[in-house]
């Protein structure tokens, strides 16, 4: 196959070998109507209200997703309150044994739950699997804590929060649902969990495999909704901790209504993660590295997108190789295991990309798209795309939540890329590309992330922030 050349238009094609397609048709059943995961059960939401699920690939919609209120969000909290007690009181070691079982559970029912992912959410169902065998290791190795939390507190006698709300960052998977679950029942906590609600049906899935687990009723309880759910569980006074997504409207929720009385809040976001390549640095390893990072990287269905800063002296030979690594990336259907790139979530999602690089055209960036086969006719779907010249902090051209978008910005000096990177407000990590020691580590010093990656990206373990003790701290009290 002859693959078009991007935009520019004065470099000759590439001929590459074809792939054939090797589409997974796995055997998956949907009920009509999903019901909210409350009390160890799937009950109907009082309001009796649901929204459709669809399949971005098609556009088609795959069944209705219920729509909870703040009763349902009440029903949740009370069962969530009377399991407290039991499963506090549960020693360590059977806690322990419960969460090895649902990572065993995870891993057996992997193919089933990554292609519900792929199929809902448009990850490619080879990085959906990672993102499953990532969360079968979250819940195991979690499920090592729960007799070792006294060591976190010298001294201390750690206790468990008590009921926490969860409400999970848009494009949500099972393993955002994974590391917050396994982090709260480890140290004896009970949860009310609200995914994306474009995205639930994997999540739905975990509740499944709970249920299957024999945790006891009303430890997990799964809520799905748009507007009213979040914001009743966010207000909700029974709950201790909130773990929630910095939407508008939720913190317009907190501002006027004021926070939970004793509540402990934890606002989390999706955010960038800025790169930056040093002219030192091993070039095909750090394009690789931001090309993985930016488009293929199993963190969500659909990242945000990637800054990367490149060194002056070494911009051109950059700016080519990820042309060249953009055009070799495949978009197609999610269940392909050859697919790198599937579609975007929702078509909101899809226009706030678009406007992003109209306004980012308009501001004087010049574009390069993957020149692949025309897009589908239905779905939303984005060509992976780079953007150069971006100017180092565009805070009239906000970027999207999420988009296969990787811009390229040029710095000359390591201090003028270190103010970049810190104008970055959304930034909440980094990665460094250096083969110098002491300039790698005197960087990451300097930056305002809690997270710095040295010569790779993304790279993630149950043992390493944000996972690890990171995870487990804020779930006890003492």
């Amino acid at each position: 196959m002859t693959l078009p050349d991007l935009d520019t238009g004065d470099r000759p094609t590439t001929s590459v070998w074809d792939y054939g397609a090797a589409r997974q048709d796995a055997v998956i059943k949907f009920a009509k109507r999903g019901g909210l995961f409350i009390n160890g059960r799937f009950v109907k939401p009082n309001s009796r209200n649901y929204r459709p699920s669809v399949n971005p690939a098609t556009g088609r919609q795959l069944c209705r997703v219920a729509d909870a209120d703040a009763a349902d969000v009440d029903d949740a909290v009370t069962a969530a309150k009377s399991a407290l007690r039991p499963w506090t009181r549960l020693k360590p070691k059977h806690r322990t044994r419960m969460l090895l079982r649902i990572a065993q559970l995870v891993e057996n029912r992997a193919d089933e739950l990554a292609a519900v992912a792929a199929t809902d959410e448009g990850t490619p169902i080879r990085l959906a699997r990672e993102q499953v065998r990532l969360a079968a290791r979250i819940w195991r190795y979690d499920a090592g804590w729960c007799d070792k939390l006294p060591y976190l507190l010298p001294g201390g006698r750690p206790k468990p929060v008590g009921v926490c709300g969860l409400i999970l960052p848009p494009g949500s998977t099972i393993l955002a649902a994974s590391l917050e679950l396994a982090a709260a029942l480890a140290c004896g906590n009970c949860c009310i969990l609200i995914p994306d609600s474009d995205a639930a049906l994997a999540v739905l899935r975990l509740a499944r495999i709970l249920q299957h687990a024999d945790l006891p009723h009303g430890v997990v309880n799964v809520v799905t909704g748009t507007d009213r759910a979040p914001r009743a569980l966010a207000a909700h006074r029974a709950v201790k901790r909130i773990v929630l997504d910095a939407t508008p409207e939720i913190a317009e929720t907190l501002a006027a209504h004021g926070p939970p009385s004793r509540a402990r809040i934890s606002l989390s976001r999706p955010g960038a993660v800025p790169q930056v390549i040093f002219e030192d640095a091993s070039i095909d390893q750090a394009v690789e590295g931001a090309v993985l990072s930016a488009f293929m990287i199993p963190d969500g269905p659909n990242l945000a997108p990637t800054p990367l800063f490149v060194q002056e002296s070494v911009l051109d030979e950059v700016r080519a190789k990820l042309r060249d690594r953009l055009g070799s990336l495949r978009l197609g259907d999610p269940l392909d295991v050859n697919t790198d790139v599937g579609p975007l979530l929702h078509e909101d999602q899809l226009h706030a990309v678009r406007r992003f690089l109209d306004d980012a055209v308009r501001a004087g960036a010049k574009l390069y798209e993957a020149g692949q086969p025309p897009l589908p006719d239905r779905g939303f779907w984005q060509r992976p795309c780079l953007l150069a010249g971006m100017p180092p902090a565009p805070r009239a051209i906000p970027l999207p939540l999420h988009g296969p978008v990787l811009t390229l910005t040029s710095f000359r000096t390591p201090a003028e890329a270190l103010a970049a990177l810190n104008a970055l407000t959304t930034a909440h990590a980094a990665a460094i590309w250096t083969d110098k020691g002491a300039k790698m580590f005197e960087f990451a010093r300097r930056l305002n992330v809690p997270i710095a990656w040295c010569n790779s990206c993304r790279r993630f373990d149950p043992a390493a922030p944000p996972a690890g003790v990171a995870a487990i701290r804020p779930y006890l009290d003492g």
